[in-house]
């Protein structure tokens, strides 16, 4: 149950902004009793802010704090950003998060460094693995992109952040899509449904284009629905291959979650890189 803006005050410090949206903003933050960093995320509670019941729990809740319940229960996933407590006044909503550091978010971390095949595996291997995570608790993130993934620099050890565009997990379509409009699927677009999975797919398909190209493949709704793409010569054909699999127009033809991971650009690349160094 959420508690009351008294206890909050007496628990946590607030810290500088560390962004801000048209629903929120969050604050760094340190726990009183203990030092330890946090993020804190202020949700406005706006009229018509959706609110669900858990088959676990009695109370109703507000959606994102639901959703971070079912993804921060453990077994832990190191990929996904965990809730430490939420509190609900009359006007909004105050999650307390952990706060990694050092961090960046992954968009900052693009701009000042070139990512690599290698290093775009691990870090493409470990959001898929916080996407499978997210599934397997009952939750569909609807928004993976570069700007909700923070990045340690040093060890590229990654945390998906902020579901405020996610929703439960059913296995009936979805008829409103939510998330930045560069990554909607087609079959949304001209079909105004899609399912969950092939649409995590097709988004994670946009991400991994996106972090080996510095840019997304598409900049309009037309354009996704032609679904044609134009890749870098630099490119391994292990990694264009995979992109392609994901961003299938037809999404029976995408690959499941777990089948991206048995794709062969993850160590397959590799061995492509030390034989053209050979030649």
């Amino acid at each position: 149950m959420g508690e009351r803006q008294e206890d909050f005050i007496d628990r946590y410090l607030l810290q500088k902004l560390l962004g801000k949206g048209s629903f929120g903003s969050v604050y760094a933050g340190v726990r009183r009793s203990d030092g330890a960093k946090v993020a804190v995320k202020f949700i406005k509670n706006y009229k018509d802010y959706p609110y669900v019941t858990l088959p676990s729990e009695r109370q109703r809740l507000p959606l994102e704090v639901a959703l971070m319940e079912l993804v921060s229960k453990p077994p832990h996933c190191p990929h996904v950003i965990e809730m430490v407590e939420w509190f609900e006044m009359t006007t909004m909503f105050i999650l307390v998060l952990e706060r990694p550091e050092p961090c960046v978010d992954l968009f900052q971390y693009c701009r000042s460094v070139k990512v690599s095949e290698n290093n775009a595996q691990v870090i493409m291997q470990r959001i898929v693995n916080a996407a499978r995570h997210c599934h397997d608790r009952g939750v569909i993130h609807r928004d993976i992109r570069d700007e909700n993934v923070l990045i340690n620099p040093q060890t590229l050890e990654v945390k998906l952040i902020d579901f405020g565009c996610g929703d439960l997990l059913k296995d009936t379509p979805y008829t409103e899509y939510a998330g930045c409009l560069d990554y909607e699927p087609p079959e949304s677009i001209v079909e105004g449904k899609y399912e969950a999975e092939p649409a995590t797919v097709w988004g994670l398909g946009i991400f991994l284009y996106t972090l080996l190209c510095g840019a997304e493949p598409f900049d309009a709704a037309q354009e996704i629905v032609n679904g044609h793409l134009d890749f870098p010569s630099n490119l391994s054909e292990a990694s264009c291959s995979l992109i392609q699999w994901c961003l299938q127009r037809n999404p029976k033809r995408r690959p499941t979650l777990e089948q991206i991971l048995t794709h062969h650009w993850f160590w397959g690349h590799v061995n492509e890189e030390q034989q053209n160094k050979s030649k």
